[in-house]
């Protein structure tokens, strides 16, 4: 008896772990470097995403789709579980908002002999000529800005153009 206890015992604790872990649908946009299907891992905030999930044995499944349609099948199809990046003003009824995964930063880039002074968003915008990567979404308070002050807008199709 005691040596069936034993293998019992042995098969219990050298036996591989078997459960399954879950797997997450998630909608997400094209916003190179930090999220898109043609980056790298899917881009650098994906990835954060991915290697924080894994830890949990969570897997990451992302689909790519303009902003509007991400937003509109994470609220009407359950298949999806989240959207992912997000700011707070994008969460809808229902949602519920994480702690930041990754940062984007928005950056000033000035002529090195140029002064440049501003005390707020507004008045960048309306002082100055400011480019913008027409295809990046952008937090509230700059989105404003842009409609606001439209003349003062340099639009480029990515980074490099601008």
């Amino acid at each position: 008896m005691l040596i069936v206890k034993f293998i019992l015992l042995c098969s219990i604790v050298f036996m591989p772990t078997l459960h399954a872990g879950e797997t997450w649908k998630i909608t997400s946009l094209e916003w190179p470097p930090y999220a898109g299907s043609k980056v790298e891992n899917q881009g650098h905030s994906i990835q954060k995403l991915r290697k924080l999930l894994q830890k949990q044995d969570i897997t990451l499944i992302v689909e790519f789709y303009p902003w509007k349609r991400s937003k509109y099948l994470v609220e009407t199809n359950n298949e999806y579980i989240g959207i992912f990046p997000a700011w707070p003003e994008d969460v809808f009824d229902g949602a519920i908002i994480s702690p930041a995964v990754d940062w984007s930063e928005i950056a000033i880039l000035k002529i090195a002999d140029k002064v440049v002074n501003f005390d707020s968003i507004d008045e960048l915008f309306e002082k100055y000529s400011v480019g913008i990567v027409s295809t990046y979404h952008y937090p509230k308070i700059i989105d404003n800005a842009i409609k606001k002050y439209p003349h003062n807008v340099e639009r480029a199709s990515n980074e490099l153009l601008l």
